[in-house]
Formats: structure tokens, sequence, C-alpha cells
């Protein structure tokens, strides 16, 4: 007997041999396939309530995770519900409709509809000969506690020197001073959607958008949609950091280093992010359970615009040894995220006389109308009519469908 039997793969990818250690043969088929680069359509995630990851025994045997009953090749099972048997080799055929292996269909190019200053939430000026009271009288200002009493060089000198500013809200934070203005300071927009994430990478100096990278959102392993990503969360505590996990490091960290490198920088050079997404994702993102949206009244924990740093999130090295500062956008409502609100004010329809019509088409849909007085706002589930989702046959609209 064989206690780690060999896993033969025929995937849209080739066919390929996989090795399985001891601990591996104990992992049911979509979490294993998943460790060695295969992952499979698992959109309800993994529980028995869909066909998106239906794989084809060839030949070997497999074992029901739940039940304990032996399968025996040809057949046809779900990768989240079987496991390899203890001996002997097997071989699947993933089919394309259950190998999640789409590319992202992103959309980057972009337009805002509103007059707009240069005026980003990180910025250094000049400061003037009044010091820093005459910056005050412009807009408020405090001074972080590191600054707080002690003495402000070139404050009222003939030297120049630079004031570090950070937006806070009701007030700006002045974080530091500078003899030189920072080089290239780098901000980063970000868009998490539950499918899809896309983000631009911009110099704060001159609000030139200097690369951008997208991918799908790894959260989509566990569940095609919110609400069964909130249901893992009330059900498992431990799945919020899982998800968390899934969108800080294993996408936004990768896409982050892809974008910065695009604009031929280091990510040292990173300021601030800004981060727009519905409020599901937001709470997911910052770590806060999310399980109170699942349910009556669908009351968020925060929809407000929130200020974290970065070290406060598990980002990996290098950006874990980094500390920049990361704006998630405010929210309107439960269904009704800070990704529809900045499209609000980016398109201008908060100040047309109207009436206007904004669409949101995504795995969340949203529709909002109205104009400079007053808006009203829908959302329902889109992701299944567009993404394939929770459908027997046929796939998304990708490459390979026709």
């Amino acid at each position: 007997m064989r206690a780690t039997p060999n896993l033969v793969v025929e995937s849209p990818k080739g066919r390929q041999t996989l090795t399985i250690s001891a601990a591996e043969h104990t992992l049911r088929l979509s979490e294993l396939l998943r460790r060695k680069h295969l992952p499979l359509n698992t959109r309800c995630g993994q529980r028995s309530l869909c066909d998106g990851c239906v794989v084809e025994l060839l030949t070997g045997q497999v074992v029901h995770a739940a039940t304990g009953e032996t399968i025996t090749g040809p057949h046809t099972i779900r990768g989240c519900e079987y496991r390899l048997a203890h001996d002997g080799d097997v071989t699947l055929r993933i089919p394309p409709r259950s190998l999640l292996a789409y590319e992202p269909q992103v959309v980057s190019d972009f337009k805002t509809k509103v007059p707009h200053a240069h005026d980003p939430l990180w910025q250094q000026i000049p400061i003037p000969p009044g010091g820093l009271a005459a910056i005050h009288r412009r807009r408020p200002i405090k001074l972080a506690p590191a600054l707080c009493g002690s003495a402000l060089p070139g404050a009222t000198g003939d030297a120049t020197t630079y004031a570090t500013l950070e937006y806070h809200g009701d007030h700006w934070l002045v974080t530091g001073l500078a003899s030189q203005p920072d080089p290239q300071p780098l901000g980063i927009a970000i868009d998490i959607g539950t499918t899809t994430v896309a983000l631009l990478v911009t110099d704060l100096r001159t609000g030139q958008v200097l690369s951008g990278a997208a991918n799908f959102n790894k959260q989509m392993h566990l569940g095609d949609d919110v609400l069964t990503r909130i249901n893992l969360c009330s059900t498992d505590p431990a799945m919020l950091r899982h998800l968390q996990d899934l969108i800080v490091k294993d996408t936004l960290a990768p896409l982050i280093t892809e974008a910065i490198a695009k604009a031929g920088a280091t990510p040292d050079r990173i300021r601030c992010l800004t981060i727009a997404a519905n409020t599901t994702m937001l709470h997911l993102f910052a770590g806060v359970d999310p399980s109170p949206i699942g349910v009556a009244p669908f009351t968020p924990a925060f929809l407000h615009h929130r200020i974290l740093r970065s070290t406060d999130l598990p980002f990996p090295p290098p950006l874990s040894e980094l500390c920049f500062t990361i704006h998630l956008l405010p929210g309107a409502a439960a269904y009704v995220g800070a990704d529809l609100t900045a499209g609000a004010f980016a398109t201008g329809l908060v100040y047309d006389e109207g009436p206007a019509l904004l669409v949101d088409v995504g795995t969340n849909g949203e529709i909002v109308v109205g104009n400079r007085d007053g808006v009203l706002c829908a959302s329902a589930a889109a992701g299944p009519a567009f993404e394939a989702g929770r459908i027997k046959q046929g796939m998304r609209a990708a490459a390979g469908a026709i």
C-alpha cells in the first residue's frame, strides 16, 4: 500500500502528474487542486450547492469525505465532496468550465466628469513665511504626536521647509517636515470587486496615472457572492482572517508589486492608498466581521470614511516593512457601497440637474437615479446572470465560451 499516490490531471493547461504528500491526500480534491495551482470553480463556497467544481474521475478511487463511500472511475464527481483514497494512482479530467482560470475582463479606461483640482490626500507644501499658522488659516491642521512639543525648524526661517500633510476628514495632519520635497510620492487607487480587483498608480505631485494592474479577487475560491462570504464568517469565525488574507496577501500585494514595477518605481515610494468597494468587501479588507450585513436589519459595522495604516493589515514583505495611510471611502448602505458613491460623484450625477441614471453591473448590481436634489438607489445580485453563478451548463462570458 502506498500512502502517497500520484495524481494525474488532464485540464486545459495540459496533462500534469502531481506527487501528493501524506498530509495532502486527506484534503478534498478542490482544496488539493487549489494548492497545486489548479483551482476549481467553487462558487458556492464548497457547500455542495452547485456543479461548478465537477470533475471526471477517469481511473483510480476516491472517497466521499462525509460518508466514506468509495467511488471507482470512470465517474463524474464534485471536487468539493471527495478526497483521494489511501492507495493507488488517480487520473482526473478537469473540464474548462470547472477550472477557475479565466483571464479577468477589466475595463481600465476612465474619465472623470466633474471639474477637479489637484489636491491629493497626501501632499507636501512649502511652509510660508507665516509658518504653520499661515497654512492653518487656509485649512485646519493638527500636528502628529511625534511633532508635538518639538521645534519646527525652517517654519519661519529663510530656508524652505516642506510640511507633509495627510487628509484626516475634518483636518489635515502634519506628519513630517523636510528640507527637500519627496522626489516621487505615489498614491494607489484601488477598486475591490467581489470578483475582480483593479488598481491604478498615480504620481501624487502631478496626478499622472503611471500604471495599472488587475486580477481576480482570490476570495472567489470560497464563494462567488458576498452572502456566501458573509455566511462563512458567521458560521466559522476563523474565516474572517482567512478572507482578509486572501484579499490583502494573495490579491492586493501581488497587484501592487506588479503595478509599482510597471511604473518603474519601488514600494517605498507608496504614500497612500484609496479603496472603493462594496460594503462587505471593505469589512473583509479591514478584518471587521460582516455577519450583521447578512441578516435584517442589515447593519454594517461602519459606512463612514475610515483611515487605516498599512501596518494594521497582514501585508507580506516588502509591504509589511512600510507604513502608509489607507483610506476606505464612505458608502451609503449595507448593499450600496463606496464603489457606487464614488461613481456617483465622479460621474457628476450628484451635481447634475438631471434626471440622471448610473448603472453598476458587477457581481453586485446597483442602479442610482436622481439629481443634485437627491438620489434613489436599488441593488440586486447580478453575478449569476453575467458571471455564470449557479448554472449547471455552460460557462461565464470568457475566452472559449464561443
